[in-house]
């Protein structure tokens, strides 16, 4: 199979697989919610859980999200071309910005008094942003 193979077929693959696991992720959830049972009644009466399962969803589905853009990226880089060494700058210019722009957020959030939590998912922004842009871009 040659590689314009791989990125005709991989588009459909990619967002079927994804819509399965946004799915199980949800499932298993749910599943830790009833298990851990153990709720916290804030101030206004509302319940919140104690462990941050919304982090961990979002950190799942970015991990996912960011192995199928390696992936993506590892057949374009392996067809070579000027695409490919295009691909390798930009890759890297967007690292080194995320990392920026990400530690600038969250230390900022933490400077105004942000809970580790909220600056947490502050400085994921960055990341997520970049990624879904890139799986999208990859994914046409």
């Amino acid at each position: 199979m040659n590689s314009s193979n791989v990125t005709w077929l991989a588009p459909a693959t990619l967002r079927c697989s994804l819509d399965q696991v946004d799915r199980r992720l949800a499932e298993v959830v749910m599943a830790l919610r009833k298990q851990i049972g153990h709720a916290v009644r804030g101030d206004d009466g509302m319940r919140r859980h104690r462990l941050p399962l919304g982090l961990a969803f979002d950190l799942a589905r970015l991990g996912f999200e960011a192995s199928i853009v390696v992936g993506l990226r590892a057949a374009k880089l392996a067809a070579g071309g000027p695409a490919a060494v295009l691909e390798a700058q930009r890759m890297t210019a967007e690292k080194t910005a995320a990392l920026l722009e990400a530690q600038a957020v969250a230390g900022m959030a933490l400077a105004t008094g942000s809970s580790v939590r909220v600056a947490t998912s502050k400085g994921m922004s960055p990341y997520r942003r970049r990624v879904k842009a890139n799986r999208r871009r990859l994914t046409r």
